[in-house]
């Protein structure tokens, strides 16, 4: 059995052409494919002409309220143009506001499937847990986990914030800080 290959729309699209002239089985054999895969990428030849040429797949749920996600993210960049912090908490909230659906509900999950077809990124904001939570200002005094202090205090996870870019130390200590935890 041969192992699972991608191809790109143009590929897909040049075997769709070639069999409308040659036939299935022979456009088969030519591109080393199966014929099953063919018919499958006749199907989606309006999607296949109509996206980028390089892609190979169309993979992802699509989103079940893509005119409330569309609100959101405008108001989501609306919040970082004006230099806001914008919690996750704050985005699932803002969410549940826009959509009139009685059965969606902003979840973790769902935040996290909007987060990933937007580009969205989340990075743990530099605070420690328990009830002082002033944001850390010397990274140099912390220990290598970048996390508490305390080793029987939880990390707080609810204070993710949306971030453009990430910092690779941060990154890494953060990693490294839940890797820990789960040992």
């Amino acid at each position: 059995m041969s192992s699972r290959r991608s191809y790109t729309a143009e590929f897909k699209i040049r075997a769709i052409e070639y069999a409308s002239k040659h036939g299935v089985g022979v456009t088969a054999l030519k591109f080393d494919v199966g014929d099953r895969m063919i018919r499958r990428w006749r199907q989606d030849t309006e999607r296949l002409k109509s996206c980028d040429k390089t892609k190979r797949a169309f993979r992802g749920k699509s989103a079940a309220h893509p005119e409330m996600e569309q609100e959101l993210i405008q108001w989501v960049m609306e919040q970082k143009r004006q230099n806001r912090v914008v919690l996750v908490k704050q985005i699932q909230a803002k969410a549940a506001e826009l959509c009139s659906h009685p059965g969606f509900a902003a979840s973790s999950g769902w935040f996290a499937l909007f987060a990933k077809r937007h580009g969205l990124v989340t990075r743990r904001n530099k605070t420690r847990t328990g009830s002082n939570k002033e944001p850390i200002q010397n990274e140099s005094n912390l220990d290598v986990s970048n996390g508490p202090e305390d080793d029987d205090e939880e990390v707080d996870f609810t204070n993710l914030v949306l971030t453009d870019d990430i910092d690779p130390i941060d990154f890494a200590n953060n990693l490294f800080a839940l890797l820990n935890k789960i040992k």
